[in-house]
């Protein structure tokens, strides 16, 4: 029994080592609608394809310089982490787009 516990163990830490470390993390899809909304949603952006957290980031700074009124707002992501997804806890604990707050709904920004 104690064998067969460590053997599950050994495999479960080798696979989230290799799935987290290596190319291979490419193979697993981050099952995210990232969305980003701010001030009741009237800033609101997806993270799909080609427009990155960082193209993000750039176009919700342009509009919060646009207006002075704006200086204020904060953006939050409206997807959580889903850690039963082990491919991606490297992402989860590296990436900035997780220090961002959640906000569940619109009223929650």
């Amino acid at each position: 029994m104690r064998k067969t516990l460590k053997i599950l163990l050994v495999t479960f830490v080798l696979f989230t080592l290799i799935a987290n470390l290596s190319p291979l993390h490419k193979m697993f899809p981050q099952t995210l609608s990232r969305k980003y909304c701010s001030d009741k949603c009237s800033f609101s952006a997806y993270e799909v394809g080609y427009d990155t957290f960082y193209t993000v980031m750039y176009r919700f700074s342009k509009y919060r310089g646009r207006d002075q009124n704006t200086v204020h707002l904060v953006l939050h992501r409206r997807f959580t982490m889903k850690w039963w997804e082990v491919w991606n806890w490297f992402d989860y604990l590296c990436h900035p787009r997780w220090r961002l707050p959640y906000a569940e709904t619109d009223e929650e920004t």
